[in-house]
């Protein structure tokens, strides 16, 4: 596939240069992992194990899909996952259209193209304009520290009797305050 000498596809560049195959994704989107009516609680080898990309990638194959349109599809399936899934189980404030506050965090962030795809697919999904999104640094916490930020929210949440375990988060059948 592409370059295998590359460790990654630095900035998106492989991916910006290639073409959403429409086929391909709305085939990807019928997955079974996409249409849980539950919040997942993670995504795992299990739900999409290599032979599934072996599969997909057979499947664009067949279609004649080049290898950079195959990637380029693939940065467009998870880009627009991740915003359906906002708008399906992100709750009123989400799906409503009352937020443009999107925070993402880790390496991905160095892939510009994946970041815009997403920011598009926000903004589209949730009926919105997502003019940026945010990381890490623009709320002054260090990649580094954020577990212990969140883990820190979790106590100032717990110690004042709020919920901090909320069924749109974690799949809970009900919020509970948790410690």
């Amino acid at each position: 596939l592409i370059n295998t000498s590359l460790a990654y596809d630095e900035n998106g560049d492989i991916a910006r240069s290639g073409k959403v195959h429409g086929v391909l994704l709305e085939e990807f989107l019928s997955h079974k992992y996409y249409q849980q009516t539950q919040l997942p609680i993670g995504v795992g080898p299990d739900d999409f194990p290599e032979v599934l990309f072996h599969e997909w990638h057979a499947s664009a194959k067949k279609l004649g899909v080049s290898d950079i349109d195959f990637l380029c599809t693939l940065v467009e399936l998870t880009a627009k996952q991740l915003a359906l899934a906002a708008k399906r189980f992100g709750g009123f404030h989400i799906a409503g259209g009352m937020t443009d506050d999107i925070l993402m965090r880790g390496g991905v962030m160095r892939n510009s193209y994946f970041v815009e795809r997403v920011r598009i697919q926000m903004s589209e999904q949730l009926g919105i304009q997502v003019k940026r999104i945010s990381t890490l640094a623009d709320l002054d916490i260090d990649e580094e520290s954020w577990e212990q930020a969140m883990y820190a929210t979790f106590g100032y949440l717990c110690f004042n009797n709020m919920y901090n375990f909320v069924p749109s988060c974690t799949g809970a059948s009900r919020p509970v305050v948790g410690g």
